[in-house]
């Protein structure tokens, strides 16, 4: 494998576990802080019942935020990795695939 060939691997190895440790995280923060929003819109609920169901909410996301550190982490010292075991590919000037 030439220098492009590798960069191209180790971005693709990258993409592929951001898409798998770190979207799913985002999607279900996105999902609790709708579901937050749609406690205020529809808030035929007593004002105690919205309250109890937003701080379980933001518990959640707050969970679901050190899940993602943990995740980002994670993705960026694969990308460390790869990027040091793949230091000595030769360059020979071609584009990747």
């Amino acid at each position: 494998m030439n220098s492009n060939q590798v960069n191209k691997y180790v971005e693709t190895q990258v993409q592929a576990a951001a898409d798998r440790k770190i979207l799913p995280l985002v999607e279900a923060i996105k999902s609790e802080v709708a579901a937050q929003a749609e406690f205020f819109v529809n808030d035929t609920a007593p004002t105690e019942k919205v309250n109890k169901l937003n701080k379980e909410s933001a518990d959640r996301i707050t969970k679901l935020q050190a899940e993602l550190v943990k995740a980002n982490t994670e993705v960026n010292a694969l990308s460390v990795k790869l990027a040091e075991a793949t230091a000595g590919a030769v360059n020979d000037g071609s584009t990747p695939a």
